[in-house]
């Protein structure tokens, strides 16, 4: 077991867990128009044909509970048609281990001081799933359902965060009643290993006209927006979305990029920030850009000149722009940095860029976006 949790830094902050349903009366309202709404931690860095065994070496009793559930489980996954799962076979390292575990355990967070049922290793070989053998599992009405929560952490294992889309396999709370993947867990899926069908929001990546990437129903046209830049400053651009329709409360997400397996692959989707709202107005008009000082920011005006703006830190994350400095994007000119335009009535506003260098290549792609 030493070896299987190598990286004791690095897999804590993959950890992933399920609450139990005592969260559920706090569930945000659905929106009107949401776009695919699913999260990324990483991207599985096996193949998409994982081996699997289940860890019941002095527990036969628990094999025999956990063997079905975690066939049902993997039976979800593989209605996609993207994934394969085989039994590991004797002398082989399984992909993903699926085991029960009490208290401390492990180098994981123990079990027993939350509302935790079960968390999930790290998105590359050797990962796991463990479940909190204190609790009653049961999979019949009302109950604490295995098979729900092994295709949940599976779902945390091959790279997706939470959800906020409550009828998602993937959202936070333990429900049984969803068990099969919704459109934002397919959109997930899908935007981290290709796949799924075209449609209304994907934002696509291409270069030269040959399509590298696609992004699924991430950025409805009727209640986003979006721009491409690097706000953390190391030389790959993100993309940025936000929304900007009243329900959609300003939200904010940064997709992060990393390069292909070779040159020629194009980016890959590495991560997502974590949904941030109120980060932008719904009521006014809002672009993303870089300053003639090469700061990249998020503005906001008013018809009369105000504009109010945020930066990032070094992680991406947005943080308050101080005023008092000089401010120049496109046709907003602040000279003095006082919060106030000295070109009222912007002949030419500033419009947010839509391409840029996502893998770090010299190489500039263009994200469209499909209506």
């Amino acid at each position: 077991m030493g070896s299987f949790f190598q990286g004791t830094a690095r897999l804590r902050a993959l950890v992933l867990v399920l609450l139990t349903g005592c969260g559920e009366a706090s569930r945000p309202p659905v929106q009107s128009c949401p776009p695919a709404s699913f999260g990324v931690i990483g991207r599985w860095e096996g193949e998409l044909e994982l081996t699997w065994a289940v860890e019941a070496p002095e527990a036969p009793e628990d094999e025999r509970k956990l063997l079905p559930a975690v066939r049902a489980a993997l039976a979800i996954w593989e209605r996609t048609e993207r994934l394969r799962f085989r039994p590991c076979q004797p002398g082989e390292i399984p992909d993903v281990r699926f085991a029960f575990r009490s208290g401390a355990h492990d180098d994981c967070p123990p079990f027993g001081l939350g509302e935790q049922l079960a968390h999930a290793g790290p998105t590359r070989p050797p990962s796991f799933v463990h479940f909190d053998a204190e609790r009653e599992w049961s999979d019949g009405p009302g109950g604490r359902s295995l098979v729900h929560t092994a295709a949940h952490e599976l779902g945390h294992v091959l790279g997706l965060a939470h959800s906020e889309d409550e009828t998602a396999l993937m959202y936070g709370v333990h429900d049984p009643a969803h068990l099969e993947l919704t459109r934002s867990d397919l959109a997930g899926l899908s935007s981290l290993y290709g796949g799924g069908r075209d449609g209304p929001g994907d934002l696509v990546v291409e270069r030269d006209g040959r399509r590298l990437l696609v992004l699924r129903g991430i950025a409805p046209a009727d209640c986003t927006d979006y721009a491409v830049l690097d706000v953390d400053g190391n030389g790959r651009d993100e993309v940025l979305v936000w929304r900007t329709d009243s329900a959609g409360q300003g939200l904010f997400t940064v997709w992060f990029f990393t390069a292909g397996a070779s040159g020629d692959d194009g980016p890959r989707l590495a991560r997502t920030s974590q949904p941030l709202p109120g980060i932008v107005s719904t009521t006014l008009a809002t672009v993303a850009g870089t300053t003639t000082a090469g700061d990249p920011v998020l503005v906001s005006w008013t018809a009369d000149g105000r504009w109010f703006a945020r930066g990032f830190d070094a992680r991406g994350v947005p943080v308050p722009r101080e005023k008092g400095r000089p401010f120049v994007l496109g046709g907003l000119v602040d000279a003095d940095g006082d919060g106030v335009c000295d070109t009222p009535g912007l002949a030419a506003p500033p419009v947010s860029p839509r391409s840029g260098d996502l893998d770090g290549d010299g190489r500039t792609e263009r994200v469209l976006r499909r209506d």
